[in-house]
């Protein structure tokens, strides 16, 4: 059993099978990881309040996220959410003014039609977006803006596939670790 254990953790390591986002979330937080958005200083806005979200703020929040605001149609759902993971509720009627301090901009709603248009930022205003709705919740047009990053949700789509394959790719160098340690193993049984 110890052994079995120590090959697990030595193949996960030399192996790095299990480096790469897998899920919506992860692939979120990922990317806000490799833009350098300093989370402990960020402002983060999430439109939507669902599962995809609340996974996102119980990652954000494990990496030291600290100012979070909800919002949502039904401001009583956000209010609830906001509660249990320590973040501030608002109306979406006061969307435009928390979009004006927002750094990060997180979106998953249900609603049939964009609700971030090129009005809601700032024209000097350097703005990370993640529009994970389908149909979108962003304006394209945000996207041409300047200072504005727009991912969308092809985008984390394309990275959690992307991540999937370089975890393919190192299922053969896993297979050789174990290999080898069954050998070793069987070896000393002997």
């Amino acid at each position: 059993f110890q052994t079995a254990l120590r090959v697990g953790k030595r193949v996960r390591t030399e192996s790095g099978i299990s480096q790469g986002a897998m899920s919506h979330s992860q692939a979120v937080i990922e990317c806000l990881i490799q833009e350098q958005i300093p989370l402990n200083h960020a402002l983060i806005t999430m439109l939507g309040i669902n599962k995809l979200n609340e996974d996102i703020i119980r990652f954000l929040n494990a990496k030291g996220a600290c100012s979070i605001f909800l919002g949502n149609r039904y401001f009583e759902k956000a209010q609830l959410m906001a509660e249990k993971y320590n973040c501030k509720a608002f109306r979406f009627d006061e969307m435009k003014a928390f979009m004006e301090y927002t750094d990060v901009l997180i979106t998953a709603t249900s609603s049939p039609n964009a609700i971030v248009r090129p009005e809601h930022i700032s024209p000097n205003q350097n703005i990370l977006i993640f529009d994970l709705a389908f149909p979108r919740d962003v304006d394209e047009r945000v996207g041409q803006l300047p200072n504005v990053k727009l991912y969308n949700l092809e985008d984390i789509k394309h990275k959690v596939n992307q991540n999937l394959e370089t975890r393919y790719k190192k299922v053969d160098l896993a297979h050789q670790i174990i290999v080898q340690e069954v050998t070793d193993f069987c070896t000393l049984s002997i």
